[in-house]
C-alpha cells in the first residue's frame, strides 16, 4: 500500500510540474514492482498452500477450503497489484471518480452478482471464482483507463 500511496503523491507532483511522461514511467515502474512482489508471493503461496493454511487451522475441511481459496484467487493477484497502484495514480491526478466507479462496477456489479449465481454451479468455489473475476476485470478496466489517459486532463 505504501508503494501505491507514494505513486499517488508522485503523480500529483509530476502533473503539477507538467511532467506527464514521468507520471507514466513512474506508474509503470511501481506496477512492475508491485506485480513482481505479488507474483513471487503468489508462487510461494500457491506452492505451499497446505502449509500456509495449516498455520491458521488444523481442521482438514478448513485446510481444503483455504487451499481452494488461495489457489483460485492467487491467479488474480498480478492484476490486483496493478489496480492497487493505478487506483492511487488516479487519486493523485485528482480523479477520485474513476476508482469509485471501477470498484462499484467490479465489486457491486460483478463480484456480488457472481457470488449469488456461481455457488449454485460450483459450490463454495463459486465464491472464490467470483472474487477472481472481479479482480481480473478491475485490473483490466483500470489498465485500459490509465492507458486511455483521461486522468491527465481531470
Amino acid at each position: 500500500l505504501d508503494l501505491a500511496i507514494a505513486s499517488g503523491i508522485i503523480t500529483a507532483n509530476n502533473l503539477g510540474a507538467g511532467a506527464i511522461q514521468r507520471v507514466k514511467r513512474n506508474a509503470r515502474r511501481a506496477m512492475g514492482y508491485n506485480v513482481g512482489i505479488m507474483l513471487v508471493f503468489g508462487i510461494v503461496f500457491f506452492s505451499l498452500a497446505n502449509q500456509v493454511v495449516g498455520i491458521f487451522d488444523k481442521n482438514p475441511e478448513v485446510i481444503s477450503t483455504g487451499i481452494d481459496y488461495l489457489r483460485i484467487t492467487i491467479l488474480g493477484w498480478p492484476l490486483l497489484a496493478g489496480w492497487t497502484i493505478l487506483k492511487w495514480v488516479f487519486v493523485g491526478a485528482r480523479d477520485t471518480k474513476t476508482p469509485f466507479f471501477v470498484s462499484l462496477i467490479t465489486l457491486a456489479g460483478i463480484q456480488i452478482t457472481l457470488t449469488i449465481f456461481l455457488p449454485k454451479l460450483l459450490g463454495l468455489n463459486g465464491i472464490w471464482y467470483a472474487i477472481l473475476a472481479a479482480t481480473l476485470v478491475q485490473g483490466l478496466i483500470s489498465g485500459f483507463l490509465f492507458h486511455r489517459g483521461k486522468w491527465k486532463t481531470d
